[in-house]
């Protein structure tokens, strides 16, 4: 995967392990992300693992644990 280091991917791309980040907007960064994708060896159990962290499943037990400290904090929910 060759993704421009901005937004989302900065949050689900590891630079080198699961993917190349580049310049955005940047046509040269581009091509030598896609030189560098091709010539790195990507392990499809990383690959794998690391997808596997962004399930459902996984998702809610993060949002749940997030929503459960707000309001072991003393948190309302009107205010957030």
């Amino acid at each position: 995967m060759v993704a421009a280091a901005a937004g989302g991917a900065l949050e689900t791309v590891v630079d080198g392990v699961t993917g190349v980040l580049v310049a955005p907007g940047s046509v040269e960064a581009l091509a030598a992300g896609i030189r560098r994708a091709r010539a790195t060896g990507f392990d499809p159990a990383v690959l794998r693992r690391h997808a596997e962290t962004f399930g459902r499943e996984r998702f809610k037990a993060r949002m749940t644990a997030i929503v459960d400290e707000m309001l072991a904090a003393g948190a309302s929910p009107t205010t957030w």
